[in-house]
């Protein structure tokens, strides 16, 4: 019997696979067929009251829903981005731009764009995660 824990485990790790794909400079379309199908995310609901989840919440969950998006993350520690010395982490863990936005993963929104996420606004920098996924890279989880 599969425990919540796993499945959100397995759910991460897929989806931290899917985002190790190149990074192009478009954003690709998203078919229906490459949407994650409804009952895999019952348990990623995002906060009732709108507040971001803390780092160590995000580390242990893994997968998150928020705003129509799944949120996941991506550490450096095993896919280093080729721009990170341009970025610092914060306290969390979260890498961010010289700006102060998050720095994300997302196939289906055109690299450089602002995107709202639970924990403010990030901006997308690589590509390669399923439609619909908005990737945190993060330091050394």
């Amino acid at each position: 019997m599969t425990t919540k824990r796993t499945m959100m485990a397995a759910i991460a790790a897929i989806a931290i696979a899917a985002c190790m794909a190149p990074a192009t400079a478009h954003a690709a379309p998203c078919g229906a067929d490459e949407l994650m199908a409804e009952a895999d995310y019952e348990a990623m609901q995002a906060r009732a009251d709108g507040t971001a989840f803390t780092g160590d919440e995000f580390r242990q969950q893994g997968v998150y829903q928020y705003g129509g998006r799944t949120e996941t993350w991506y550490s450096d520690s095993e896919l280093y981005h080729p721009r990170t010395p341009e970025w610092w982490a914060d306290g969390e863990g979260f890498y961010r731009d010289a700006d102060g936005n998050y720095v994300v993963a997302a196939s289906d929104v055109p690299m450089g764009s602002a995107l709202g996420t639970s924990r403010g606004q990030a901006v997308v920098y690589d590509t390669g995660c399923a439609c619909g996924v908005t990737d945190f890279y993060v330091h050394g989880w």
